[in-house]
């Protein structure tokens, strides 16, 4: 059985590697020719991809500024006040 994370998000990392799995296998299905499937990318799906990629690089991009700002904006907890 599951046991629940410390920040209470174990539903939510179960999802995203379900999502990165389906999504490897979507690609390797689609980029890497198998046998007589017929399985391919044409040149608008292509196209569609790169895009894809190019946007989920800006959002990746952005998260990490808005963690690093989020992080700058926090106030310093005041150690002698914990004693």
């Amino acid at each position: 059985m599951l046991r629940k994370h410390k920040d209470g998000k174990w539903p939510i990392k179960i999802l995203a590697i379900a999502g990165l799995v389906f999504a490897v296998l979507f690609i390797v299905i689609q980029l890497i020719p198998i046998g007589d499937l017929g399985v391919n990318f044409s040149t608008e799906s292509y196209i569609i991809f790169a895009v894809w990629i190019v946007l989920g690089v800006i959002f990746f991009i952005w998260q990490e500024f808005s963690k690093k700002k989020h992080a700058k904006e926090e106030p310093q907890e005041n150690v002698e006040a914990t004693k």
